[in-house]
């Protein structure tokens, strides 16, 4: 009888494009992309690492709301770097997540600005 090679299990997806690896053996490679699976396997046993683009795009929609209104078109833009850069691979969910939040938060802070600069501007007119 011959070894047959491991499978990988079924939860596994492909680190650089998501496939579905169900059934691979560990010495193949995706069948989308052509990444080996252990490569996969290697990237998802030693973790997978923080976007500091995306923390920063946190940072700026915190501070928009906060403190400083005009960051909010800044913590936009830089949820669009951040989900590029995530897009790329290698970096956790949480990543996402505070991209996200970064993003909420700017649209926020720019609508409170568009929100203060139309009564002002009705004010003035009245």
């Amino acid at each position: 009888m011959q070894n047959a090679p491991p499978i990988t299990p079924t939860s596994m997806r492909c680190a650089q494009c998501g496939y579905d690896l169900s059934g691979a053996a560990i010495g193949g490679v995706c069948a989308e992309c052509g990444l080996s699976v252990a490569e996969t396997i290697r990237r998802q046993t030693q973790g997978l690492r923080s976007s500091g683009v995306a923390t920063t795009c946190m940072v700026l929609g915190i501070l928009s709301i906060a403190i400083c209104m005009p960051l909010g078109p800044i913590a936009i833009i830089w949820y669009f770097r951040a989900m590029k850069e995530i897009g790329q691979g290698g970096y956790n969910d949480g990543s996402r997540s505070m991209a996200k939040a970064g993003l909420i938060m700017g649209i926020i802070g720019t609508a409170i600005i568009a929100l203060y600069a139309m009564i002002v501007l009705l004010g003035l007119a009245l």
